[in-house]
């Protein structure tokens, strides 16, 4: 992460860190016109999501 980078929270939790992507890395897939051509993309999700994710 970026050194200036703030972690995401909900109702005073920190959200999980799910993944990266180097929009970089896209150019040659054809849902790169649907992203910045540099880049990072970070992706969350909150501690709710995890437990339902485990009870389906």
């Amino acid at each position: 992460m970026p050194r200036n980078f703030i972690w995401p929270s909900h109702d005073g939790f920190q959200l999980l860190f799910v993944c990266q992507i180097n929009l970089n890395e896209l150019r040659n897939f054809s849902c790169s016109r649907m992203f910045p051509y540099k880049g990072m993309l970070y992706s969350f999700m909150g501690n709710h999501e995890l437990k339902k994710s485990w009870v389906n």
